[in-house]
């Protein structure tokens, strides 16, 4: 385990920075860098909204654009300890934590760390790990790129990632990577290379004027030039013969391999809910979500969930479908109406947790009514009051209030309305009551999944500092580990990131 991993993002609450625990924890060499230079909320009414700018609480609210957000408590230009109190009062006053002691006792050391000139969150960040006792370094991602900049390592880092001599021909930078270069005219954005036999030669793209230009690998102004990375591409400021990358995220795709059978491997420990990749199966427990940790962790995230036990099965099966995406859930609804349209649509012998089961009966039936005006059979509730379907429309609202979801729409409709619209009007009947039993059962199955989706990547997320305020230790990740072995899934992904298409 010579490699030394880096994970780095611009979010203290980043998955990446759970992975580079667990990392540790099972003996690698790790770094964690923040993303300091990442832009931050302007807008004073977004600033508790940006995941950049704070420590992620249990709390959700309606965004100033309308969306459901996860709240911050805001982090720059503050004192850390004042941050960090307010995210214990949350998730005290949430009452669904297991130790209260722990939880003040947490805070109080992370916030007596966090003291000292650098970066509030990389402060904060370097607490945390000393405060579990994780060996993680912390810095600066600027200050550890800085070094990296210039475009002779790009095109060398570049061709090592690549690793393979079988890629021909010009390529774009996958999800729109780029690299930014600075000419002695002015600044340039190349988004396409000239790949021969596997070695990237020549760089395609704009000068700021919109004229094209290009850059050969074998150029003299190549030692001599600064260059900044975009996007999916940042992974080659990792020096592949010495480094890897502690974590595959949600928008980079990539081919399995094992450690030491190439360069520039990404170590996946955490799986995210939803991916670009549609060959990437989630890794059980995922280490993603609270529920997924024994100890106070995994007891704070099912507290969280309550009597709605059925989330957990529905979650995992939302997951298991949310793949691939090109957005987080949390910010569309689009992939949310795909994953439930293929549940409503699924063969009836295809096993589904309730209530998703329910849902399918009931679109299914009033749609086999509508086309052939004959109740299907399947335990369709029919023209008899939707019985069945109230008690889903029930718990969905249930589910909904509990995490303050209650203004979530689907179609323009919110639960209220589609109560309403089902249920208000007695004197609807026949096919018309069919076609509402039907756009209703759409309806909650999308708000469902997106509740599930939002609730998963938000309040259910393990990020790194709430779970060292609620009191996670080393051996809560090595017992994950352990159940991780029992489940037949390999500790640690191997992979290599899909950067260049066609």
């Amino acid at each position: 385990m010579d490699r030394k991993l880096i994970s780095f993002a611009s979010s203290i609450g980043s998955i990446d920075f759970t992975s580079a625990a667990f990392l540790s924890v099972l003996g690698f060499k790790v770094g964690s860098y923040i993303n300091e230079e990442a832009p931050l909320a302007k807008d004073p009414s977004n600033v508790p909204f940006d995941s950049r700018s704070g420590i992620p609480t249990p709390v959700i609210e309606r965004s100033p654009d309308g969306t459901f957000r996860q709240l911050y408590a805001p982090l720059i230009d503050r004192d850390p300890l004042d941050a960090l109190h307010l995210v214990a009062d949350l998730l005290l006053g949430s009452g669904y934590v297991v130790d209260e002691r722990i939880v003040r006792q947490r805070v109080h050391v992370i916030g007596k760390i966090a003291n000292g000139g650098a970066d509030e969150r990389i402060r904060v960040l370097d607490s945390v790990y000393r405060a579990t006792d994780l060996s993680v370094a912390v810095g600066s991602f600027s200050e550890f790129r800085r070094s990296r900049s210039t475009l002779n390592f790009i095109f060398s880092s570049l061709n090592s990632w690549i690793g393979s001599g079988e890629i021909c021909g010009v390529y774009k930078f996958a999800r729109g990577g780029r690299i930014e270069v600075e000419l002695p005219g002015g600044l340039a954005i190349f988004r396409k290379v000239l790949v021969e036999a596997g070695v990237p030669t020549c760089l395609f793209g704009e000068k700021s004027d919109g004229s094209d230009v290009e850059i050969h690998s074998n150029s003299l102004l190549v030692g001599d030039l600064t260059a900044r990375v975009r996007g999916p591409l940042e992974v080659i400021y990792i020096n592949p013969g010495q480094e890897g990358v502690a974590h595959l995220p949600w928008h980079t795709a990539g081919v399995l391999e094992s450690l030491g059978s190439a360069n520039g491997v990404i170590a996946e420990v955490a799986s995210p809910p939803a991916t670009v990749d549609r060959g990437r199966a989630h890794l059980t427990p995922s280490a993603y979500l609270m529920i997924d940790y024994p100890g106070v962790a995994g007891e704070y995230g099912r507290n969280l969930i309550g009597e709605q036990k059925w989330m957990i099965p529905c979650i995992n099966l939302v997951l298991s479908r949310a793949s691939p995406v090109k957005e987080k859930l949390s910010r569309s609804q689009r992939n949310a109406s795909r994953i439930s349209g293929d549940i409503l649509s699924s063969d009836l012998d295809l096993d589904l947790p309730w209530p998703y089961s329910q849902l399918r009966r009931e679109f299914q039936g009033a749609h086999a009514w509508l086309k052939n005006n004959v109740q299907d059979e399947n335990g369709f509730s029919g023209s008899g009051g939707g019985g069945s379907l109230a008690s889903v429309v029930n718990s969905i609202d249930v589910l909904l209030r509990r995490f303050n979801l209650g203004g979530l729409e689907v179609s323009g409709y919110t639960s209220k309305r589609l109560d309403q619209f089902l249920f208000g009007d007695s004197g609807v009947s026949g096919n018309e009551y069919f076609r509402r039993v039907r756009f209703v059962s759409r309806c909650y199955a999308e708000m469902l999944t997106v509740a599930l989706m939002l609730i998963s990547e938000t309040v259910l997320r393990a990020d790194i500092v709430t779970l060292a305020i609620l009191g996670v230790q080393k051996e809560d990740f090595l017992m994950l580990a352990r159940l991780r072995r029992e489940n037949q899934n390999p500790l640690v992904r191997w992979w290599r990131p899909v950067l260049l298409e066609k």
